[in-house]
């Protein structure tokens, strides 16, 4: 008995791991770049919203600081404090932010004054471009004006270098006047 035992030869392909997930996949990839190396007119078609500029419907911020203030009426109860900070030169003080800090209560007239500032709590005045200001809602206490930024603040004193105290009552606006600050 003979057996003769013939091989065929096998296909072989050039990826033999290949699944066909793999293939479907590598074929959506290669259409989709000869498509964009085509038909550049659509390249941009789908461009990212972070790339295209928006306009807002709002007018440009130019300055914080409000050109008119009308003085607003305070909640009842509560008080208003109105003035003026211009710099030693007469021009508007722009240096930083005021605010109002209580005056803290001592056992004695002998002690040292103390002031109360929390910037995130206190009394902060609304500005305007010739100097202006005006606190509102602020309750009835005695306060002392405050110029207040990030890297300083001191205490705005008066002409004979006492400090600017201003007593708060309820329902009242109290007007500062022209207050002189040199830095």
């Amino acid at each position: 008995m003979k057996i003769t035992i013939t091989a065929k030869p096998k296909k072989v392909s050039r990826f033999p791991a290949r699944s066909a997930a793999m293939t479907i996949a590598m074929t959506l990839c290669a259409i989709t770049a000869a498509f964009c190396q085509r038909a550049p007119e659509f390249q941009n078609q789908f461009a990212s919203p972070l790339a295209s500029t928006v306009s807002s419907p709002l007018p440009p911020k130019e300055n914080a600081l409000i050109t008119e203030i009308p003085i607003p009426t305070s909640r009842p109860g509560l008080g208003t404090v109105t003035g003026k900070a211009l710099h030693l030169t007469g021009q508007p003080y722009q240096g930083a932010e005021l605010f109002l800090a209580t005056v803290l209560p001592s056992e004695n007239e002998s002690d040292t004054v103390l002031y109360g500032l929390d910037a995130n709590s206190a009394p902060k005045a609304y500005r305007q471009a010739s100097g202006g200001f005006v606190f509102v809602n602020v309750p009835a206490g005695t306060y002392v004006l405050v110029a207040w930024n990030p890297v300083t603040s001191f205490v705005i004193t008066n002409q004979t270098g006492e400090a600017v105290e201003v007593t708060v009552e309820a329902n009242e606006i109290r007007d500062l006047g022209e207050l002189f600050i040199s830095p």
